[in-house]
């Protein structure tokens, strides 16, 4: 029997609107952004979740293996991001809360635009942040301490490092107790080195800028000169025919050691007395001047 060339020719046209379709459908998918996973669905990897509405937990109790390894050849292995909240979290009953371990780099990065790179807080007795290069740190010896920096691989190794270029390297701050404290047995316990501005520099409103005591040994040591500025030391005109004068200054006491000297040698003068007062001291001479002469003073309270 022969085929109705009628019904072929339908039977070609369902077949074509088919195929047609099956290609848009294929194209669509194609097109079309991938699924957005949600709860209680399985991880695929390069998949991205989300409407979670518990904490995705894994447990491995079983040995001491890692539970969770991320491996990236050039980016982030791990990125943490939160809108309030902590990006990345790590707590532990005994061992880090977060351990960075590099060859050459950084083993813990921190960084922040208005915020803090990284914080560190310390509730009962242990210590908010531990560096340590070189061995481990002893816990004995930092506890209740915000941040500790222990070095003793090498003799340039530094158990704390800070650096900026326009703003501070190194910021210690504390209401009532030492902002910056510095302890060493055989060493320096504060060394600051500078090649044109300032080494160390202490400063204060009613307070001591830079406080130096010791026991048995010396509390000030200078190798070099030593600068003051007009409030500590300066000079002072003598004029002719005068046998005295007086220097306004504040921070003088009545209990201040001032301490002056002739600048130019006149035969048969000399000073004989610097008597401070509240605000001001005077230099007096043994006789009055035949002619104007300096003289230089040092001021220690």
């Amino acid at each position: 029997m022969g085929l109705d060339p009628a019904a072929l020719q339908t039977r070609r046209s369902l077949l074509a609107g088919g195929v047609g379709a099956l290609a848009v459908g294929v194209a669509s998918e194609l097109a079309r952004p991938g699924r957005v996973l949600a709860q209680d669905e399985p991880i695929v990897v390069g998949g991205t979740y989300a409407d979670a509405t518990s904490p995705t937990s894994i447990t491995n109790s079983a040995n001491g293996s890692d539970v969770l390894s991320a491996t990236s050849t050039t980016g982030s292995a791990v990125v943490g991001t939160s809108a309030s909240g902590d990006g990345v979290r790590g707590t532990s009953a005994t061992g880090p809360a977060v351990h960075g371990l590099t060859t050459y780099a950084q083993g813990v990065l921190g960084e922040a635009t208005d915020g803090t790179g990284v914080g560190g807080n310390s509730v009962g007795i242990g210590v908010g942040v531990i560096g340590s290069s070189g061995r481990a740190h002893l816990l004995a010896d930092v506890v209740r301490t915000g941040v500790c920096g222990y070095a003793n691989q090498t003799v340039d190794a530094m158990g704390v490092w800070g650096m900026s270029n326009i703003g501070v390297g190194v910021s210690g701050t504390s209401a009532s107790g030492d902002g910056v404290r510095g302890t060493s047995v055989t060493g320096t316990a504060v060394h600051g080195a500078a090649t044109t501005t300032s080494g160390v520099l202490g400063e204060a409103t009613t307070g001591n800028g830079v406080y130096a005591k010791a026991t048995t040994g010396t509390a000030l040591r200078v190798e070099g000169k030593i600068r003051c500025n007009a409030a500590s030391a300066g000079r002072v005109a003598i004029l002719k025919g005068k046998a005295s004068a007086k220097v306004t200054l504040t921070g003088v006491t009545t209990t201040s050691q001032v301490f002056a000297a002739l600048r130019t040698y006149r035969s048969g003068v000399y000073i004989a007395a610097v008597v401070p007062t509240s605000g001001y001291f005077t230099v007096y001479l043994n006789k009055a001047l035949g002619t104007t002469t300096y003289c230089s003073y040092f001021i220690v309270n």
